[in-house]
């Protein structure tokens, strides 16, 4: 965990004050509404708590979106997760969908399907974890979601398994923040949602790269060949955003 809280410090100070071209999967207005409901076939729920901030991981059966989502309360305000469009990162539906994981491997950007993925209660180095399991070709992607209790922050340990790649592949991993203006920040993705302050990044010095402009921060590209594995720690802190600072967070 001491990489992951190097980049912790980081982050904190930041909320204080190749890649790949492909666009983030669009968002079905349709589809919308199926995903805020409260039940729905095959539908289950895993709930984080990290500081201030509380996470529900969703994770469907049916294929109506990615697999995989997360949404994100003031833990503090029992009334506002009473609603999935309450959430930090709601977004219209769009910023709920954009918690979901990306990985590029061949021009192709693969997200969890339901019908394929397996999510189950877990541990990582003691902590309790939300793992999901699922295939992005011939890759084995295995996401394990903690909090870290005293950090306002979660961690996203991503595992690549190559399974049945023929040969050796460079793989990209996206992940994104919702719609709305974004800053890059020492290597960081940052955003003002609200009252609150969200920040991606990457540890163990992996090759990162934030873009701003479409609210993605990319991890990559990773070389896997046949037969090995990769293993990448990303970080989402939530923060509370002092009243003090004002509009202007972030600076641009």
């Amino acid at each position: 965990m001491a990489r992951i809280r190097i980049a912790l410090c980081l982050a904190a100070a930041v909320l204080a004050c190749q890649t790949s071209d492909l666009p983030a999967a669009p968002v079905d207005d349709a589809v919308v509404p199926l995903l805020t409901r409260s039940f729905f076939y095959g539908r289950e729920y895993f709930t984080l708590r990290g500081g201030r901030v509380q996470m529900v991981v969703q994770a469907d059966k049916a294929d109506l979106a990615p697999a995989v989502l997360y949404l994100l309360f003031d833990a503090r305000d029992s009334r506002q997760s009473k609603s999935k469009s309450a959430a930090i990162n709601f977004g219209g539906g769009a910023g709920f969908v954009s918690a979901a994981l990306e990985v590029v491997l061949g021009g192709f950007a693969f997200t969890a399907l339901g019908h394929e993925t397996e999510t189950r209660w877990t541990t990582a180095e003691g902590v309790p974890a939300v793992e999901a399991v699922w295939w992005a070709g011939g890759l084995r992607v295995t996401e394990r979601i903690l909090a870290l209790a005293d950090q306002d922050a979660f961690v996203r340990r991503i595992k690549l398994e190559s399974v049945n790649l023929a040969g050796p592949e460079k793989v990209t991993l996206r992940l994104s923040l919702p719609p709305g203006a974004c800053a890059e920040r020492d290597g960081l993705l940052v955003q003002r949602a609200g009252k609150f302050g969200l920040a991606l990044g990457v540890a163990g010095g992996h090759p990162s790269r934030a873009m701003p402009e479409k609210g993605v921060l990319e991890i990559g590209p990773l070389s896997i060949a046949p037969g090995r594995s990769a293993s990448v720690d990303t970080v989402l802190l939530a923060d509370v955003i002092p009243a003090d600072v004002g509009a202007s967070w972030p600076p641009t």
